[in-house]
């Protein structure tokens, strides 16, 4: 298997994600925990087990993985981007402008925060 860096793989998992390839996307949440387990990166070992959740529509679960990411890696705008996504399947759209925010100040180079937090708005 070709060697992939972890935003490569959180790349192709947010692509195959977006465009409903779930059997794509549990493969690279499956290869995002191997890697980040051989690496003894705990951040990312939670953030790939978080979206094996989100994939299996477990929000709650997700969100407790988001937020050990987000413990070990506080500036992972993609965890609170995620965290607010999952905040709103499960109904508590007012709690996700919150987590917008906090992606966006901890990384303000992440597009896809400004993007989604644009949707919500609409």
């Amino acid at each position: 298997m070709k060697p992939i860096s972890m935003n490569q793989l959180r790349r192709a998992l947010d692509d195959a994600m977006t465009y409903a390839d779930f059997k794509r996307a549990e493969e690279l949440a499956q290869r995002g925990i191997r890697t980040a387990r051989a690496k003894e990166w705990v951040g990312e070992i939670m953030y790939f087990k978080a979206q094996m959740k989100i994939i299996r529509e477990d929000y709650k679960s997700a969100l407790k993985y988001l937020g050990l990411a987000i413990k070990y890696d506080p500036k992972d705008g993609a965890a609170y981007n995620d965290r607010a996504l999952c905040v709103i399947e499960l109904g508590q759209i007012e709690d996700a402008f919150a987590y917008f925010d906090k992606g966006i100040e901890a990384e303000p180079d992440y597009a896809t925060v400004y993007h989604n937090k644009g949707w919500l708005l609409n």
